[in-house]
């Protein structure tokens, strides 16, 4: 057999020119396979019924974009409810997104409702009988407009003031972390200048100024983190607050980005992105005191635990996630407590009715 050519133009077969091309040769004259039809049949997926056969034992073979012989529903299993309450780490929804007033709780009081009262056990709301529906609770109808953002913007300004002030009372910052008491002032003082910038603007709008730290994000996240920061037992409190003073400025940044989108007057969203930037960057100066050096500027992963460096330049847009803070005493298992930080959600807006009293 003579050769030929050694590379063939090779394409895919189209419906137009179907067929499997074969090589001259001196004594292969039928050397095309030509498939041509005016009609292109394509076979049903599934017929009208179908009954299968039992299936023979045998190798089992695992591949895509393969078509099924028989689709059979199969049923679930039923779910079952042990019991409900509420759970003890307790998140807020990011800013304004897939939030709720407050914490639910789920229980499972259809057993017991159906057993009717029961001796020496109080009567509660929340069980009751067959065919008897629990009361509602109605929630006030809020209106989140541009004072209430700004006002909640104001709150986090006093939760980030409130905070350093306990800091530097609490006289941690000497020896390696003296510099760091310095930036804690500076920090202050510019968080102090933020409130009154923002409660100005509240003013003008005809709202009431808000001169006090949100109190949902100081009991959710500020107060229990200084409880564990001021342990007996907690090995370096200095460096914690640090660690808590980075993650409120990330907060504060964070929400300011958040109220920009949101606010409806122009003038109002250049001032919000004006001081929303400063915090950005009181957290790029804290991240460089926690992780120091070229390599804290970028993304960057430890590779003892896998987990992120504290970076001054997290992302583009700086952190867009739940932050995670980790402080107070070693634990017996050798872990420490660790606090999700994020947005406020409807439940810790700073509303009209909020008052600082």
């Amino acid at each position: 057999r003579l050769s030929c050519l050694a590379v063939e133009h090779e394409h895919e077969a189209g419906f137009g020119h179907l067929r499997d091309r074969i090589d001259l040769a001196p004594l292969m004259l039928h050397r095309n396979e030509r498939w041509r039809r005016r009609r292109i049949t394509v076979p049903d997926v599934m017929p009208h019924e179908l009954v299968m056969p039992a299936t023979l034992p045998g190798p089992c073979v695992k591949r895509d974009q393969a078509r099924r012989e028989e689709v059979v529903a199969q049923t679930m299993a039923p779910v079952h409810v042990a019991g409900g309450g509420l759970d003890r780490h307790v998140n807020d929804a990011a800013f304004l997104i897939g939030r709720h007033h407050g914490p639910g709780a789920g229980v499972a009081g259809v057993v017991l409702a159906a057993c009717g009262k029961q001796a020496n056990v109080p009567e509660s709301e929340n069980v009751v009988s067959v065919g008897v529906a629990p009361s509602k609770v109605t929630l006030p109808n809020v209106e989140v407009n541009d004072v209430v953002l700004l006002r909640t913007a104001a709150s986090l300004e006093f939760n980030a003031i409130d905070t350093y002030e306990a800091a530097l009372g609490l006289g941690v910052f000497t020896g390696a972390f003296a510099a760091a008491g310095d930036i804690a002032k500076r920090l202050r003082d510019d968080h102090k200048g933020h409130a009154e910038a923002i409660n100005g603007l509240i003013t003008k709008l005809g709202g009431t100024p808000f001169t006090c730290g949100n109190p949902r994000i100081n009991e959710v996240y500020i107060a229990p983190a200084l409880e564990l920061i001021t342990a007996t037992d907690n090995e370096n409190p200095a460096l914690d607050v640090v660690v808590l003073a980075h993650a409120l400025e990330n907060l504060a940044a964070q929400t300011y980005q958040g109220v920009v989108t949101m606010l409806g007057d122009k003038a109002l969203r250049q001032a919000a992105i004006g001081i929303g930037q400063d915090e950005a960057r009181h957290a790029a100066v804290l991240a460089q005191a926690l992780n120091p050096g070229l390599s804290g500027i970028l993304p960057s992963v430890n590779p003892d635990t896998g987990k992120a460096n504290v970076a001054a330049v997290p992302s583009a847009f700086g952190p867009l996630t739940p932050i995670n803070v980790t402080v107070g005493p070693v634990q017996a298992d050798g872990s420490r407590v660790s606090l999700i930080l994020e947005t406020p959600s409807l439940n810790s807006l700073a509303y009209d009715s909020v008052s600082c009293g």
